[in-house]
């Protein structure tokens, strides 16, 4: 059979399972098994994207869209901006909700930190080990920020000189990080989307776990989080995560990277394909405080961006920035105050609304305590709304994908529409079966949602009955 039941790993209770659910061992798959035990997994797919995106950096550097009023236009016929904000970062976005922190499993970043990493030992540099604070996410949360208003104020995502530039500071950031800091302090402390990457993984149908817990009780040698190997050969700890991979309950900070299958001595950890939201997982019932502020500025950049599909809508979201830019004489920097706006000021404003309702009808002591309380449940919500945007912006970069390869550059193709000689190309997906997609996608959010908020509940309950949990 496809899917088996699962002999829940670890319980909250050994007397009562309430979380047990379903899983399929992929390792049970000749090709899948050997792809994660080979020695150049992942570093030969890390090394190939890292290729790929030096490639990319020579092609755009320095090329602009020779009409701004066609910038947006010559984004998607350029390949550079066209792959990796057309493609790549909706990709990562489906990813990340469907099958966790795919992407870090092949993530460049990655291995050009590790490498630097390395480099740092053998020139005998006085390497730093990043601070808890720097570990909660509090520079990743700035980063992604920053970044979020540099795609606002200065259209960062529609020229690719712009897009060339970022990609350069991404791999300049991670080899000085690993050149002065050590233990993965690039991903751990400043990785700009670790926190999307986080938050919007924890339902994911990918998952690393113990297959048995009664071998993990026994272990003495916790290889999988300690061991070394000939064929771990950049790591000196097998989980860069600094976690215990035998005691996983959530998937939100395991990376995926298979490092603890390769090195558990037992073979007891395995990659499983489960159902979404498994209630295996433990929840957190409040966010962190880095978390929570996380979620507060996603949601302000997903209603943005989907009030962007409809004129009126955006009218209404953007009409304060607009009239704040018009009446103070600051058109020059109507983009930016539009970031701010989207980015700190609109969300903050639907937060406060929100936690002063709950806290006058007496289901929250705080507003910041309604705000950490919801906000794991609220993020299903708002990843949902990415996911419809991402959905619309990957199915527009498909439509342009024939253009982009024939002439990578985009120039002739500009020039080609704007005069008429050929027009833009049909979306692939009618209205009908856009709008259709987009409510079974809202649908499906709003229910796991509802089932998050129930099961928390009871895995709260069993909390207090007096059992242990297996660590």
């Amino acid at each position: 059979m496809f899917i088996e039941k699962e002999k829940t790993a670890f319980r909250i209770s050994d007397k009562q399972d309430i979380t047990s659910t379903y899983k399929y061992d992929l390792q049970r798959i000749p090709a899948i098994k050997k792809l994660l035990l080979w020695k150049a997994f992942p570093y030969s797919i890390q090394l190939t994207i890292f290729t790929v995106l030096i490639g990319f950096i020579i092609m755009s550097w320095g090329l602009h869209s020779p009409d701004d009023n066609n910038a947006k236009l010559f984004s998607q016929l350029n390949i550079v901006c066209l792959i990796i904000w057309g493609l790549w970062w909706p990709l990562m976005i489906w990813a990340a909700v469907l099958f966790g922190r795919l992407w870090c499993m092949v993530c460049p970043l990655e291995f050009i930190s590790k490498l630097s990493e390395k480099l740092g030992q053998l020139l005998n540099i006085n390497r730093f080990k990043i601070s808890r604070t720097v570990r909660s996410g509090v520079v990743i949360l700035c980063l992604y920020f920053f970044v979020q208003l540099l795609v606002a104020g200065t259209d960062l995502h529609h020229v690719p000189a712009f897009t060339a530039f970022f990609l350069a500071g991404l791999i300049s950031l991670a080899i000085v990080i690993g050149l002065f800091f050590k233990e993965d302090a690039f991903c751990s402390g400043f990785c700009p989307i670790a926190l999307t990457l986080n938050t919007y993984s924890r339902g994911g149908m990918l998952a690393i776990r113990a297959d048995s817990k009664d071998k993990c009780k026994t272990c003495r040698e916790r290889s999988c989080a300690t061991g070394f190997k000939s064929n771990n050969i950049f790591s000196g700890k097998s989980c860069p995560a600094k976690i215990y991979p035998a005691a996983l309950e959530s998937s939100k900070d395991c990376l995926l990277c298979g490092q603890c299958i390769k090195n558990c001595n037992s073979e007891n950890m395995s990659l499983f394909f489960r159902l979404p939201f498994s209630r295996n997982d433990i929840r957190e019932k409040a966010a962190s405080w880095v978390i929570t502020l996380f979620i507060m500025i996603d949601s302000g950049f997903v209603l943005g961006e989907l009030a962007e599909q409809w004129p009126s809508a955006d009218k209404l979201v953007m009409a304060v920035p607009e009239f704040v830019s018009e009446y103070f004489g600051l058109q020059a920097f109507s983009a930016w105050i539009e970031g701010f706006w989207t980015l700190l000021v609109f969300p903050l404003l639907l937060w406060t609304i929100f936690g002063l309702s709950l806290k006058i009808a007496g289901k929250s002591r705080s507003i910041s305590g309604a705000w950490r309380n919801f906000a794991l449940r609220a993020v299903i919500i708002f990843s949902a709304g990415h996911l419809i945007k991402s959905l619309l912006k990957i199915t527009e970069s498909l439509s342009y994908i024939t253009y982009a390869i024939k002439d990578p550059e985009g120039l002739s193709n500009l020039k080609a529409i704007s005069s008429g000689v050929f027009s833009k190309p049909d979306p692939i997906l009618s209205p009908v079966s856009t709008i259709i997609l987009c409510l079974i996608i809202i649908s499906f959010a709003i229910f796991f949602a509802i089932r998050e908020q129930y099961i928390l509940k009871i895995q709260s309950r069993s909390r207090y009955s007096g059992f242990k949990k297996f660590t």
